[in-house]
């Protein structure tokens, strides 16, 4: 007397679509490089330089969207990392220098507004829009 059969049946065999928390917190060569650029090997919290500095993420993984990109990224020596994630205080200055970067990011950018100061155009978008008053 059997209480129980075996019904085995093959598992499907497709992949993850969205990238994991750790996938789109993981930092680039290329972004550890602008980061670098940026911070001209100081720490930007203290100031102090010549000191083994880490990227520290202003925003916790799962909240990011996409890559990992420059302007969310601090470059902070030891002490100041382990404050910023441990803190309160740390954690409020990492929001207030997230808001700087995207500030500074924001006025770097060229052509983000239309002439009739409507949304961000792209290049792409602006080519497309002269064909059509082209023809």
């Amino acid at each position: 007397m059997t209480l129980f059969t075996l019904n085995a049946c093959p598992k499907p065999q497709h992949k993850r679509n969205a990238p994991t928390a750790k996938q789109r917190g993981s930092i680039r060569p290329s972004v550890r490089l602008q980061l670098a650029a940026r911070s001209n090997g100081r720490c930007e919290h203290c100031g102090r330089g010549g000191i083994a500095l880490q990227a520290a993420h202003t925003v916790r993984r799962w909240q990011i969207e996409g890559r990992t990109t420059v302007n969310e990224l601090a470059h902070l020596c030891v002490e100041c990392h382990s404050w910023a994630d441990t803190t309160g205080e740390g954690r409020e200055w990492l929001e207030e220098f997230r808001s700087k970067l995207q500030a500074l990011a924001a006025s770097k950018r060229p052509n983000q507004l239309s002439d009739s100061g409507g949304p961000m155009v792209g290049l792409r978008n602006v080519k497309k829009q002269n064909e059509y008053a082209c023809s």
